[in-house]
C-alpha cells in the first residue's frame, strides 16, 4: 500500500483510502492521507473536501467549513448536479459542530 500511496495513487484513490481509514477508526492515518492528497492535488475540489473531512475529524469545524465551501465552489459545472447535495450535507454538519458522516446520507446515491 505504501508504494501505491507514494507512486501511483490518484486523487480519488487517496480520498477513498482516507475514508476507509475513518471507517476503521484510524483517524490519525486518515488525516495524514487527506493532507497528502491535498498537497499533491491542491487545485482539485475533492482534496478540499478531504481536508474538510480531516479537519472535521479533528473537531476543527471552522477551518473544515472553509475547505468544504471551497470544494463546493470548485466543482466543475458538468459535475455540479451530482456532487452538490453531498457537499451541502457536509457543510450543514460542520456548521452545527458535528463531524461529517463518512458514507452515504439518506436519499443520496453517492457521497464523497
Amino acid at each position: 500500500m505504501e508504494f501505491a500511496i507514494k507512486y501511483t495513487a490518484g486523487v480519488f484513490d487517496l480520498h477513498n483510502y482516507g475514508r476507509e481509514l475513518i471507517e476503521q477508526n484510524k483517524l490519525e492515518q486518515a488525516v495524514s492521507i487527506f493532507r497528502l492528497n491535498y498537497e499533491r492535488f491542491p487545485d482539485y475540489w475533492l482534496t478540499h473536501l478531504g481536508m474538510a473531512r480531516a479537519l472535521g475529524q479533528e473537531d476543527k469545524f471552522s477551518e473544515a467549513l472553509s475547505f468544504a465551501e471551497a470544494a463546493q465552489s470548485m466543482i466543475p459545472k458538468e459535475e455540479y448536479w451530482m456532487r452538490h447535495n453531498s457537499i451541502r450535507k457536509v457543510i450543514e454538519r460542520l456548521k452545527t459542530g458535528e463531524r461529517p458522516e463518512n458514507y452515504l446520507y439518506q436519499d443520496l446515491t453517492q457521497e464523497y
